[in-house]
This record gives structure tokens, sequence and C-alpha cells, in this order.
């Protein structure tokens, strides 16, 4: 009954029904580095943050059997562009078109398997379609506190997260969705 995150030298463990953190490991040598790695320690989430996009997809209506079609896509954004005074001015066109990882496109695909196979077009058009700010604010309500990039790169993890937040993201999907407030220090005894 716990869950854990690891990348060495982290880790991350909770004991799911107590809510106490069963272990945390946030280096080698605290003598050495007081820098805690599992709580401290900001890393791009990549392909780890994907089930939170299709978890706030689900509360947005979507299924498991949801038909997404995994073909290329490309995405523009306005910009303005600010001179050296800091007058803005005319409007550049950014462009960005996401790939899945083997290159290759399936075409439809069920939701559940975009998700199985870790598919970045799907997961993209996912979040386009739900807005990046629904699943940034279902981000916050798991447990992230740190800040996320609000633009469509969010659901391919480009945000820097701590350990310990997606230990708490990944622990809240482990327990159907009931919060877990992790509790570090149970009781204090005196030596006396």
């Amino acid at each position: 009954h716990s869950l854990f995150l690891c990348t060495s030298p982290q880790l991350v463990s909770f004991d799911l029904k107590s809510e106490g953190i069963v272990a945390m490991i946030g280096g080698y040598d605290f003598k050495k580095s007081q820098f805690n790695r599992a709580i401290q320690a900001l890393r791009q989430s990549g392909s780890s943050f994907k089930p939170i996009v299709y978890a706030s997809a689900l509360d947005k209506g979507y299924k498991p059997n949801t038909t997404i079609i995994d073909a290329p896509v490309l995405y523009e954004q306005d910009t303005t562009v600010e001179d050296q005074e800091g007058q803005t001015g005319n409007l550049d066109i950014e462009a960005w078109k996401p790939g899945n990882y083997s290159s290759k496109f399936g075409g439809d695909i069920l939701l559940r398997n975009a998700l199985k196979k870790s598919k970045n077009i799907p997961t993209v058009k996912i979040l386009d379609d739900v807005g990046v700010r629904w699943t940034a604010e279902y981000t916050k309500r798991l447990g992230v506190f740190n800040p996320i990039n609000m633009d469509l790169s969010l659901g391919l993890g480009s945000s820097s997260i701590t350990l310990y937040e997606m230990t708490k993201v990944f622990a809240h999907f482990a327990r159907l969705g009931k919060k877990i407030k992790p509790l570090l220090i149970k009781k204090v005894e005196s030596a006396v």
C-alpha cells in the first residue's frame, strides 16, 4: 500500500493509507550537500506529465474510448514583438509542430491507447481542446505548487517540477482521487 517514485539518487515514498512519508532520499551525502533533490530539485517532468492531461480531459467529459486522430498538426500563435524602447508592434507568427517519439502516426486512436502508448500528438490535441488553463488549474489541485508553462508544451512535460510533487500527483491517482497530505514527522520524543 505504498507508492514511490525514484530517480537516482532521489526517492520519495508515501504510505497510501496513513499518508506518511515512508522514505525520502535527496542525495548521496548530506555532509557534502544539504540540497534535498527529492523536494528541491526542479526537472522537466516529460511524459510523466501526460496522465495529468488525460485525467483533466476525463473530468471535462472525455471517455476512455474517445477517438483522437494521431496525425501531424501545426499550431500557430500570434506574438507581439517588443522593440528596444519597450514599444509593442508588429505581430510575428510562431509555429510549433509536435511529433511522436517514433515519428510515426497511427490515425484514429482511442484515448486509453494514446495514453498507454504515450503518444505526443494526441496529448497535445487533447490539451488544446480542454484548454491549457483548465489543465494548469487541475495540476495545481493535484498538488503541484511550482510554476508551470502556460502553453501547449505543458502536455509534453515542459514544466519543471519536483519529484515530491509528481509523487503526490500519482498518489492521488492510486488513491482514486482522494487527496493526500504527506506527513513527514509523526511525533517528536524527548531524549530526556
